[in-house]
């Protein structure tokens, strides 16, 4: 999001990683068709994995990265972008989808098959400008940091805890604003359920509400969640609940192609 005159204007920052030039303007014409004129979209373009950990911006909403490249493959480039907490949506672009244990620790938000049809890559890029748009959005909070109200951006959440009647955020990794205080909301974790249910939010246990895109892993016996290095857990009541909500999330976020 960008401020303009008139309020928020949204502006997309996309980035493309890909030693395959026919294929980045390719990929760059069906983002703008599926676009149309809802976004401003500026494109940024790597042949490379490490010319893109060298010099890709730290605004950049939405990464299109190719996993099989020369030199460091997608799957590196990816994982090196995780460790440094890049905050944007990732897309892997493949011939072929072949997930392998670093899918886990690289949680792309989705694939993008080159020889799938025109058709139906528009529609997979129509659900990723979805999401983006869904994470730039924000809600102002009925709370405080340091006594101030503020405004906080949905998709920097971690998990929400409940709190003196109320409610505590923690925030994600990297936001170092938030590093000194506590952000306090008034709301209960139900009104906020109930709130941010369209943005992947669930409640694993009575205590806390948590955003799904950061599960890292989760064990139903042991009853525990790790949610950004964070083990968090997983209440017997709302475990059945809670198991039916992460597979659905999870169904979307693997869905090949529409």
């Amino acid at each position: 999001m960008r401020e303009g005159g008139k309020g928020y204007i949204v502006v997309y920052r996309i980035a493309i990683c890909d030693d395959d030039r026919e294929y980045i303007e390719e990929l760059k014409d069906m983002i703008r068709e599926s676009n149309g004129d809802k976004r401003e979209l500026c494109f940024e373009e790597y042949v490379s994995g490490l010319d893109l950990l060298k010099k890709i911006s730290g605004e950049i909403d939405i990464l299109f990265l190719d996993i099989q490249m020369d030199g460091l493959n997608g799957n590196e480039t990816a994982k090196l972008l995780r460790e440094k907490n890049f905050p944007g949506l990732l897309v892997q672009c493949s011939g072929v989808y072949n997930p392998t244990p670093e899918t886990i620790v690289i949680s792309p938000y989705r694939y993008l098959l080159k020889q799938d049809s025109r058709k139906k890559n528009l529609a997979v890029i129509g659900e990723i400008f979805e999401e983006a748009d869904k994470q730039n959005q924000s809600f102002i909070l009925d709370g405080y940091f340091h006594k101030k109200e503020i405004m906080v951006k949905v998709s920097d959440i971690l998990y929400v805890r409940r709190y003196r009647g109320g409610g505590r955020i923690f925030i994600k990794t990297g936001r170092e604003q938030y590093d000194e205080g506590t952000i306090r909301i008034r709301e209960t974790l139900e009104v906020l359920e109930e709130k941010l249910n369209s943005f992947d939010f669930a409640m694993p246990h009575n205590s806390y509400l948590i955003n799904l895109r950061y599960v890292q892993d989760f064990d139903i016996e042991m009853g525990t969640i790790i949610l950004d290095g964070e083990t968090l857990q997983i209440s017997r009541s709302r475990r059945k609940d809670f198991m039916e909500r992460m597979a659905k999330y999870m169904k979307m976020k693997y869905k090949m192609g529409g």
